[in-house]
């Protein structure tokens, strides 16, 4: 019976001694002017030297803790699930019924990664992740 106790205390424990969070933000990226950069200053640089638009949003976002289970986030109309750590960490996004991407990537600390660039009027909606300390 202890067993199954330390098993459960491991699998809760366990990605909090990680010390490590991946932040997932939904960011619009469209050439509109007057748009701030609100929520993205450790990345807007990383957006606006990778990406062809003058202009980003934060859509919406959230902070997982690594390794990360596998739970559906919905950020804005897009259910993102991401599952694993940091070194092998597959990410699914949805709208609706439909699939929009299936990858598994490798993350750095500190070193933002866009995904995806799924259509709106006038840009595009990607992802961005970031893995940071606590």
């Amino acid at each position: 019976m202890a067993l199954p106790a330390l098993l459960v205390f491991c699998l809760a424990v366990l990605p909090c001694l990680a010390g490590k969070k991946l932040s997932v933000r939904l960011v619009e990226a469209t050439n509109r002017p007057g748009v701030k950069p609100a929520g993205l200053k450790d990345v807007i640089d990383v957006l606006k030297a990778n990406l062809p638009y003058s202009s980003y949003r934060l859509a919406d976002s959230t902070v997982l803790g690594l390794p990360a289970d596998g739970s559906e986030t919905v950020l804005d109309g897009y259910a993102v699930r991401c599952a694993g750590d940091q070194n092998a960490l597959a990410i699914v996004v949805r709208q609706g019924r439909r699939e929009l991407l299936k990858t598994s990537v490798v993350l750095q600390d500190n070193k933002p990664l866009i995904v995806g660039g799924f259509s709106i009027e006038g840009g595009k909606m990607i992802l961005v992740f970031l893995v940071k300390r606590k």
